[in-house]
């Protein structure tokens, strides 16, 4: 999997995946950004990803799956629609927008120029930037969706390794035997802390 944008909150994810056997590379075009993901040894990519470099950087281990998840919406929906003919439109996705109207089914942006939306709607930049400096943090839980220990699922890590995304675009399996829950925990809610990523500039 690719994660499209470094920062504090998406380095963590990244970290969160990594540890817990998901193949994982965090792509930034600044060396800064990238640093804390690198300290904790978390494979790493500084390149414009729809460069040749990037195009050459992963060439080794491409990534079956995308998350577009800068600050720049309409870059985000640019990556999902270069590479979606690439990993298939069903493996990229990006962060919700900050205006509802442009997923309404009329007015809304196109599913064909923009990747599938991560979460209900809710996963905007900001809100997920907020909740991070607030406290809240990611926690892998091998349980089913209804005993996962509180927090909304980002995404379900299934017994044969294959990612599964909460969409409003689609509907989602519910978890089973041997699937993991990647859970986005508020401090209450949490069992133990993650470790906290330095604020970088992306």
């Amino acid at each position: 999997m690719a994660i499209v944008g470094a920062s504090p909150w998406s380095s963590e994810l990244a970290l969160t995946l990594h540890r817990a056997g998901v193949p994982v590379v965090l792509v930034d075009t600044y060396p800064g950004a990238l640093r804390a993901a690198q300290a904790e040894g978390v494979p790493t990519l500084q390149a414009e990803l729809l460069s040749r470099e990037a195009e050459e950087g992963l060439a080794d281990q491409p990534p079956d799956r995308l998350l577009a998840a800068t600050r720049d919406e309409l870059y985000n929906a640019l990556v999902c629609t270069r590479l979606g003919p690439e990993l298939g439109r069903e493996r990229v996705y990006q962060l919700a927008p900050s205006a509802d109207h442009l997923l309404h089914a009329e007015t809304g942006v196109s599913r064909d120029v923009r990747g599938k939306v991560l979460g209900d709607g809710g996963f905007d930049v900001e809100s997920l930037a907020e909740r991070h400096a607030a406290g809240w943090r990611f926690a892998v839980a091998a349980t089913a969706l209804g005993d996962a220990g509180g927090g909304p699922c980002l995404l379900i890590i299934r017994s044969d390794g294959k990612l599964d995304f909460p969409s409003p675009d689609h509907e989602l399996a519910e978890a089973g035997d041997g699937d993991r829950l990647l859970l986005f925990r508020a401090p209450s809610e949490r069992n133990t802390e993650n470790r906290r990523f330095p604020a970088t500039a992306s």
